[in-house]
């Protein structure tokens, strides 16, 4: 490989390998971003859903207070039909699904006016536990009794007029909770509405509690810490993948989201297809930049080759006639006699002199296009330093040959002088002739002979051709 390509390729590899290693760590770059980017965006999704849920809980937690309120005013016992119209005008409320008022052995009324009782229900003792002292708060249901498993009912406890002890417990309307919860969510390895206890109101985990029955990866101490604190937390499970948990303004609890490493590959399979497009993209401009590049220099080139060889023929051609001059023409010969082995050649110098200027040149340009006509384009046409026309014969060996080229040679000499006469010009015409190798084996020395001989057939004066002794 020559050297100039090499010059180009070692840096054109170069600049490969060094776009590929930045490409390979942008990547990285690019993923860290997007995989951000994408955590923060579900964050935001599930934060919208939880706030969903928690306006339409609420609702109904603000018509519990102010409905337990009322009812502190009341007697259990000989109020009930208040405690019915009361509870009928709560539950006309959209957000309210239903809504019962019990004493503290779960024995009571519903919005119908229906004697009801409770206290066989699993929730009920759920609620006894939270709050046989007081307070308010909600509890999911988790089987089928008088109210639907997944329910999420609000619960206030109420001293009633009396010394009576009970609860006002009111089901929210929150029927499309699973819908509302996952809305707008990729597909993830959980999301899960939970509680403090891990119990799971919505979501896509298989299992009741996420606690007990999820995976032992997740920091539940952590998540717990930050229910309870209504904060926010997102964090990396080390070899699994993103943890996200958004809290709940009115459930003690929240949102836990799970994905996986495989997760947000999937998730952001699109973004990276567009780095890649935009990495191709990349390359392509940088080749097409180079091929540019490169086809400018060849193009240079070839231009700047071009121009040399001009330039060469120019140093090499007679500004008169337009033969090799005697740089170019010794340079021809040369050539020819280092590389001619056993081939031979004949060289003839032509001399024309006229005294008048004008007619020298037009004479000198009307013998040198005689002569490109006359002699084979292999031969070597050119006109020396003192003038002399010289023209090299290339191959011809063997006296006959050399005679047959000799006489023709006379032959053009006569007529050229002829026709100079018939036009009314004089000139002087003598040549000389050398032979390749016997009178000399390189170029300097077949002119020298070739001119000595030409000396000779000046002196003669007859215009005949003089041959080398």
């Amino acid at each position: 490989m020559k050297k100039a390509y090499l010059k180009w390729l070692v840096p054109i590899i170069a600049l490969y390998v060094m776009a590929g290693i930045t490409c390979w760590i942008f990547r990285g770059i690019v993923e860290e971003e997007v995989q951000e980017n994408e955590m923060h965006k579900i964050s935001h999704i599930a934060e919208e859903n939880v706030r969903s849920v928690d306006v339409i809980i609420q609702t109904v937690v603000d018509y519990n207070n102010s409905t337990a309120v009322s009812f502190a005013n009341m007697d259990f016992n000989e109020d009930q039909d208040k405690l019915v119209n009361v509870l009928r005008t709560l539950s006309k409320n959209e957000s309210v699904f239903g809504s019962i008022v019990v004493d503290a052995n779960g024995v009571g009324v519903n919005e119908k006016g229906e004697k009801i009782n409770i206290s066989n229900e699993l929730f009920f003792a759920k609620i006894i536990e939270s709050f046989h002292n007081g307070g308010s708060g909600m509890v999911q249901i988790r089987e089928d009794g008088y109210f639907s498993a997944g329910s999420v009912v609000v619960v206030n406890y109420i001293n009633f007029d009396g010394n009576t002890k009970g609860y006002l417990i009111t089901n929210s309307r929150v029927e499309d909770v699973q819908e509302r919860i996952l809305k707008g969510l990729p597909k993830l390895e959980v999301t899960a509405l939970v509680n403090l206890e891990g119990y799971i109101f919505a979501g896509n985990f298989n299992g009741d509690n996420i606690w007990e029955d999820g995976s032992d990866l997740l920091p539940e101490d952590t998540i717990k810490m930050y229910i309870s604190q209504k904060k926010y937390y997102m964090s990396q499970i080390e070899g699994y993948g993103n943890l996200i948990f958004v809290p709940s303004g009115q459930i003690s609890g929240g949102v836990v989201i799970v994905a996986t490493d495989d997760d947000m590959s999937d998730i952001m399979k699109v973004y990276m297809m567009n780095y890649y497009n935009l990495v191709i993209a990349l390359l392509v401009i940088v080749t097409i930049y180079i091929l540019a590049n490169l086809g400018i220099f060849m193009f240079g080139s070839f231009i700047r080759k071009i121009r040399a060889a001009k330039e060469s023929e120019r140093i090499k051609t007679d500004s008169i006639t337009g033969l090799y001059n005697e740089f170019g023409f010794t340079g021809e010969l040369s050539g020819y006699t280092r590389y001619a082995g056993d081939r031979n050649g004949i060289l003839f110098a032509i001399s024309i002199d006229c005294d008048n200027s004008t007619d020298r040149i037009n004479i000198l340009k009307d013998v040198a296009e005689e002569l490109k006509r006359t002699y084979r384009i292999t031969d070597i046409l050119g006109r020396g330093e003192e003038g002399e026309f010289l023209v090299f014969l290339k191959g011809f060996e063997g006296e006959k040959d050399i005679r047959k080229q000799t006489d023709e040679l006379q032959m053009f000499l006569y007529d050229l002088k002829s026709g100079l006469i018939d036009k009314g010009k004089k000139a002087k015409i003598a040549a000389g002739r050398a032979i390749y190798p016997q009178n000399g084996g390189n170029a300097d020395e077949l002119l020298a002979k070739v001119r000595e001989a030409l000396e000779k057939s000046k002196v003669d004066g007859k215009g005949s051709i003089s041959f080398c002794e």
